[in-house]
C-alpha cells in the first residue's frame, strides 16, 4: 500500500498490528535498520501460538496425541521441502492439476502463506542468495541471522 494524499501515513502499533494479515503492508517505509529490529507487537500471534503448547499442563496428553503431532509435523515440512520449494519453486518435477491442488493444500496446513507467495519469495530469495544483498553463507552473518534471512 503506498502512501498518497488520500492514505495517512499509520502508526506503528497499527501498521504492527495490520502486518499480521499483510506483510508487506508499508514496507517501503521501513528503514534498512529498522530491518534488522524484533518488531515485538507483529509477533504477538507467533509467540501466543507456541506458548498454547503449555496447555498440556492442564488438558494431559496421551501418546495417540503425540505420534499425531509427530505425524502431522512430518507430512507438513515434507510438503514444504517437497512441495513448496521443489514443485513450486523449482519445478523440480510435473504432475497434474489434481496433485497440484492436493500438494497446495498439504503446504498450506503449514501456515506458510499460499505456494505462489511462498515460490515468488523463494525464488527471489535465489536471485540474491550469497551477494551482499541476502547473505546466507555462515562466513557472512550468525546463526540466528542464517536462519532467519537476516
Amino acid at each position: 500500500m503506498k502512501e498518497g494524499k488520500h492514505t495517512p501515513k499509520k502508526s506503528s502499533a497499527l501498521l504492527s498490528f495490520w502486518r499480521w494479515f499483510d506483510t508487506e503492508a508499508s514496507v517501503e517505509h521501513v528503514a534498512d535498520a529498522d530491518a534488522k529490529q524484533v518488531d515485538w507487537l507483529r509477533i504477538i500471534p507467533f509467540l501466543i501460538m507456541h506458548l498454547m503448547c503449555l496447555g498440556v499442563i492442564w488438558v494431559g496428553w496421551s501418546w495417540f496425541a503425540v505420534l499425531t503431532a509427530a505425524g502431522l509435523y512430518f507430512i507438513r515440512m515434507f510438503a514444504i521441502t517437497g512441495f513448496y520449494h521443489r514443485y513450486f519453486s523449482h519445478n523440480s518435477f510435473k504432475t497434474n492439476r489434481f496433485w497440484q491442488f492436493i500438494f497446495a493444500a498439504l503446504g498450506n496446513s503449514s501456515v506458510q502463506r499460499g505456494p505462489l507467495w511462498w515460490a515468488a519469495h523463494h525464488r527471489h530469495h535465489h536471485r540474491y542468495a550469497d551477494t551482499k544483498k541476502i547473505s546466507i553463507h555462515p562466513a557472512g552473518t550468525d546463526l540466528s541471522g542464517a536462519t532467519s534471512g537476516g
